[in-house]
């Protein structure tokens, strides 16, 4: 610059406040934080950090802004939860005898199936499943019914081979036995 210049302008320094800046981030983020949850849909954080701070009136994301802070859902997999049943049980089956002692059962259901790897007791497991002893006091009682005999047999060789007296037989098996206080013909 030409020396003359310097008579002619002269500066000074001025405004000696900083200059309003805003905060700048980091470029990467932190890892992922743990999950919620271990399973059934948690949620997990990461962070950015502030490399440099806000000068002056610049502005600056809260910790909680979508800039600084990232939420995502993790373990989305079902929980392992048991089935629940029923409170009630259900009324009592019919008995599966009418007389000399039988059997009738009852049931409770599934209210809730398992989720996951729950389980649930068979239906047929003690859990879900009742018996009891029925129509015990009740006696059977069997109607008469006579036996029924079977067709008859060959004719037998005549008790002699001759003069009076003589005879010759034949008979009948019994085909079903009579029942209760059913009769059937003796033999003879």
């Amino acid at each position: 610059p030409d020396p003359s210049s310097a008579a002619r302008l002269e500066s000074r320094t001025c405004a000696e406040q900083p200059c309003d800046q805003d905060c700048v981030l980091a470029e990467a983020w932190s890892a992922w934080g743990a999950c919620s949850k271990t399973c059934g849909g948690g949620l997990q954080t990461r962070t950015r950090a502030v490399a440099e701070e806000a000068v002056g009136a610049g502005a600056c994301p809260t910790s909680n802004s979508p800039l600084r802070k990232e939420v995502q859902g993790c373990a989305p997999e079902l929980c392992d939860v048991d089935c629940v049943l029923d409170a009630a049980w259900s009324a009592w089956s019919e008995c599966d005898r009418s007389c000399g002692g039988g059997s009738q059962q009852r049931t409770k259901g599934v209210a809730e199936a398992p989720q996951g790897n729950g389980s649930c007791p068979a239906a047929t497991a003690a859990a879900r499943l009742e018996s009891q002893a029925c129509n015990v006091e009740v006696a059977c009682t069997v109607p008469p019914v006579n036996c029924v005999l079977g067709g008859w047999s060959e004719w037998a060789a005549c008790s002699k081979t001759c003069g009076a007296g003589a005879s010759k037989s034949r008979t009948r098996p019994v085909a079903t036995p009579a029942q209760g206080k059913g009769t059937c013909p003796a033999v003879g």
